[in-house]
């Protein structure tokens, strides 16, 4: 059986204010307008469910990736990579879950070091690929 589908979507966004709506339009002519999830800008990271502060060595090691969450849970998005730093040392980790090298660097980290999270490249569900700010992390 061939699908047809009858629905055109135009995703608009306001200049102004940033907000974003579907305008779907059918073969009937009926045009309708729904709210578009707009808390794509409340997008944040965590790591082994924080977002930052202090960290122990027991949730370092049970931390498998990041996670993308927003304040609204309505916006998803994917982890593309991000560049995980310790002790002047540097791995880019490619994807949400951790590396066999990032396990590695996190694993050698000690009371007082200080870990980041940065360049938290993630791709929304409208094919938008953007940057988050960074999360830090002091082992305690």
């Amino acid at each position: 059986m061939k699908r047809i589908y009858t629905t055109l979507l135009i995703l608009i966004t306001s200049v102004c204010s940033g907000q974003a709506m579907f305008l779907s339009i059918n073969i009937s002519g009926q045009d309708t307008c729904k709210d578009v999830p707009q808390n794509c800008d409340s997008l944040f990271a965590t790591f082994a469910s924080k977002k930052g502060g202090v960290i122990t060595t027991k949730e370092l090691s049970l931390g498998k990736g990041l996670a993308i969450k927003s304040v609204a849970a309505i916006c998803k998005a994917r982890v593309l990579s991000y560049n995980i730093y310790l002790n002047d040392i540097e791995v880019i980790n490619y994807g949400p879950y951790l590396t066999e090298q990032a396990k590695k660097l996190l694993s050698s980290a000690k009371p007082g070091d200080d870990i980041y999270f940065e360049f938290i490249k993630l791709k929304e569900p409208y094919g938008y690929v953007r940057t988050l700010r960074a999360i830090s992390f002091t082992v305690k």
